[in-house]
C-alpha cells in the first residue's frame, strides 16, 4: 500500500510528458505541412520585381518569369497539395 502511494505522483508526471510528446508531435506535423504548402506557392509578382531591381537584374526578364509562376501556379498548387497532403500528414 505505501509503494501504491508512492507511484502515483509518478504517474501523473509520466501523463504529462506523454501529454507534452504528443502536442510536439503534433506541433511538428502541422508546422511540417504548413511549411509545406508555403513553398508549393508560387512567388509575387511585387517580390520577384523588386529584389531583381535591386540586384541590377533583368527586370523585363523577372516579370514574365513571375507572371507565367503565378499563372501556373494556380493550376498546379491545388494539385500539388493534394498529392503530397496524403503522404505528410498521417492523419
Amino acid at each position: 500500500m505505501r509503494l501504491a502511494a508512492l507511484t502515483r505522483p509518478l504517474l501523473k508526471v509520466d501523463r504529462f510528458l506523454l501529454l507534452l510528446i504528443g502536442m510536439v508531435t503534433l506541433a511538428t506535423v502541422l508546422i511540417g505541412s504548413g511549411l509545406l504548402l508555403l513553398c508549393l506557392m508560387p512567388s509575387t509578382v511585387q517580390s520577384s520585381i523588386a529584389l531583381t531591381a535591386i540586384a541590377r537584374g533583368d527586370v523585363p526578364a523577372a516579370v514574365c518569369s513571375a507572371s507565367a509562376s503565378i499563372l501556373i501556379g494556380v493550376f498546379l498548387t491545388p494539385i500539388l497539395a493534394g498529392l503530397l497532403r496524403w503522404r505528410a500528414v498521417p492523419f
